[in-house]
């Protein structure tokens, strides 16, 4: 049984990309278009990996990941960025960012290693 997915984007379009990619991969992802339905969801201790995809709403701050530890510290946190966004994100403890339009091939292999130790 695969770890626990959830996809984040507040993008209603980008979420269902997303989540067809993921479904092609073998997954079967808990999808939320708000951040704060997302957290008051999570349960605690929740192992796994999120998939966050920034979109210039309200999910674009880094603080979002130390929200998400607080709630779920095994929960790994995979972002989807544009360059400018970056840096910011790799000092906020992300498991992953890469870098917008991302091959399917690349986040599945990336959401794997995520959730290759759960």
């Amino acid at each position: 049984m695969k770890s626990p997915l959830f996809v984040l984007s507040e993008n209603i379009d980008s979420l269902e990309r997303l989540r067809t990619v993921v479904v092609a991969g073998g997954y079967e992802p808990k999808c939320f278009a708000s951040f704060a339905e997302f957290l008051s969801l999570l349960p605690g201790r929740q192992a796994g990996c999120v998939v966050v995809n920034l979109t210039g709403g309200a999910v674009d701050d880094p603080a979002m990941i130390a929200a998400i530890r607080e709630c779920a510290p095994r929960l790994q946190v995979i972002v989807l960025a544009t360059e400018s966004v970056e840096p910011a994100w790799r000092e906020s403890g992300a498991f992953a960012i890469l870098s917008k339009p991302c091959s399917s091939e690349l986040l599945l292999a990336t959401i794997h290693r995520a959730t290759a130790g759960d």
